[in-house]
């Protein structure tokens, strides 16, 4: 059991998504100065990319993650329902 938790958790980009793109990032602003590497610069440039592009494209990430989970678990005639009152305003049965 151990044993497969460990391999789903180093399976699991959830976690990892900043640090694969700043990988990338660097490697490629690494082979493009290759004599002369600016790290600072190039440390300093992608720690800002870093802060500024989860503010930036959050809203556009957050409604295509949300079409394609409705897509994989489409909701049944309850949830529907339930949403329809709660769009309607009304009380539904079971949520007191």
């Amino acid at each position: 059991m151990i044993e497969r938790l460990f391999v789903v958790t180093l399976l699991s980009f959830e976690q990892r998504p900043t640090f694969i793109v700043l990988t990338i990032g660097m490697t490629i602003g690494f082979v493009m100065t290759s004599p002369d590497i600016p790290v600072a610069r190039m440390v300093f440039a992608l720690i800002g990319i870093a802060l500024l592009m989860p503010i930036l494209i959050y809203p556009f990430t957050f409604t295509i993650w949300l079409a394609i989970d409705l897509a994989v678990h489409r909701p049944d005639a309850a949830e529907l329902a339930e949403a329809a009152a709660a769009v309607a305003g009304e009380q539904v049965s079971g949520n007191a």
